[in-house]
């Protein structure tokens, strides 16, 4: 098995493969004491960490900076409400740094600075790489695992039975800075997150207590509606906070990721895509963490299983496809289908149904459920509340319907690869039919 990129995802699929007794090579082009350190908030609820410790050890010890009770959400309208959710701020070095030491301690191979070019031969699975001295060798492999992130070459050419790429709209970009503070934060286990903030108005602004007296400041939004480098506009969120002085920051970085439900189609013939690559990111708010986790482990344990095998053919690595959209899919697509709603709202209505899913915490964690009927429920009984909200109210009709009919057909993911084309004349109508936009 050949695994490109070694985050979360990566590491993850890489360590169920090892202990299953495959030969399991990474390929990382950072060096490998930074793997781990990435443009990312570092936020992981306590559902996310009791999600991911099916598969690997959950964040602990020193890899949690700070437990995190809830926090506020704000708007630019000047509303706000209080979210109650415990969840952890991980040290995300070194998370990323103790995964990827136990998939080499359970036998995986890693060469690092090490680039993916892409397919030399796609149909014996053979993939070009590129080492820091810009030397050039091609790797045959059973499987091939894509987990290179968002920017992706294999999934994005002619790795999947069915090509799609994301359009602007649906790509996000983020710029974060861990960042000392002058004092002591008044609440150092509550999290702060502006709604629509200056420069980044679909997008939320976010504010990770690390510890009393440090913090991860980072704004992001989709590329059709970031109006200039997302860097620049930092310093505007910071000032927002008016009772926080921050220091100069420690470090900083920008990155993109997908904000959709994943790709139609993860697998091809030895290939199956996985985080990023595959857009596995939560539409509503760009975690990634627990959903590449949990596709990297499956991507692992089924793509292992077939390479052992040797019987690596669409057919038999479908179940990855199947249990994905399953567990990561089906919420991912009714959150989209709510993320394009709330991107068209104004924003006093987006405030509105931004607090009112804030206090349903408990009904919205059933839409990862096979049965989220209840968080169906509550969005139609949001109108009743939204009665002067007419734009609003006709929004949620539509999105309510919509996004129980992608749930639903999601679960019901096709169970062979030939059952595909039918299952997608029903799935896109749903996020537009194919209406036009710009290709990221």
């Amino acid at each position: 098995m050949l695994v490109i990129g070694a985050g979360t995802g990566g590491a993850a699929a890489a360590l169920w493969a090892a202990r299953a007794g495959v030969a399991t090579l990474v390929v990382e082009t950072r060096r490998s004491d930074q793997v781990g350190t990435k443009a990312c908030g570092g936020g992981l609820s306590t559902g996310g960490s009791e999600a991911v410790s099916a598969f690997v050890d959950p964040p602990s010890g020193a890899e949690i900076a700070t437990a995190i009770t809830g926090g506020t959400l704000e708007s630019i309208v000047g509303r706000s409400v209080d979210l109650d959710g415990p969840g952890i701020i991980m040290n995300r070095s070194l998370f990323g740094q103790r995964m990827l030491a136990d998939a080499v301690d359970a036998g995986a191979e890693l060469w690092d600075e090490t680039t993916c070019v892409g397919w030399a031969d796609r149909s014996r699975q053979t993939v070009r790489l590129r080492d820091s001295d810009e030397r050039e060798r091609d790797v045959t492999a059973r499987v091939v695992i894509d987990a290179s992130g968002y920017r992706s070459v294999l999934t994005r050419h002619g790795g999947t039975t069915h090509q799609e790429i994301p359009l602007r709209t649906e790509v996000g970009i983020g710029h974060y800075a861990l960042v000392p503070l002058s004092k002591e934060l008044a609440n150092p286990d509550r999290v702060r997150i502006l709604l629509s903030p200056e420069g980044a108005g679909d997008g939320y602004g976010w504010l990770f207590p690390v510890g009393a007296r440090m913090a991860n400041v980072g704004i992001g939004g989709s590329l059709a509606h970031v109006d200039r480098p997302i860097r620049a506009h930092l310093a505007t969120l910071l000032e927002h906070w008016s009772d926080i002085t921050a220091l100069p920051s420690l470090r900083s970085g920008t990155g993109m990721l997908p904000l959709r439900r994943p790709l139609a189609s993860v697998v091809g013939p030895g290939f199956l895509s996985v985080g990023d690559a595959a857009c596995h990111t939560n539409p509503l708010h760009g975690g990634g963490i627990a959903p590449s986790i949990i596709a990297g482990a499956l991507a692992g344990k089924i793509g292992g299983g077939a390479a052992l095998k040797r019987d690596t053919g669409v057919r038999e690595l479908w179940p990855y496809a199947i249990e994905t959209m399953q567990r990561i899919g089906a919420p991912h697509a009714a959150q989209d289908i709510l993320r394009r709603l709330m991107a068209t709202l104004a924003p006093d209505d987006l405030a509105f149904l931004a607090e009112e899913l804030g206090r349903a915490s408990d009904v919205y964690r059933e839409l990862y459920g096979s049965s989220p009927g209840r968080f169906m429920r509550y969005l139609v009984s949001i109108i009743g509340r939204a009665a002067r909200r007419p734009a609003l109210v006709t929004g949620l009709l539509g999105a309510s319907r919509q996004a129980a009919a992608a749930h639903r057909l999601y679960r019901r993911y096709p169970s062979s690869p030939e059952r595909l084309e039918g299952w997608l004349r029903r799935v896109t109508p749903l996020f537009g039919g194919g209406a036009p936009g710009r290709p990221a």
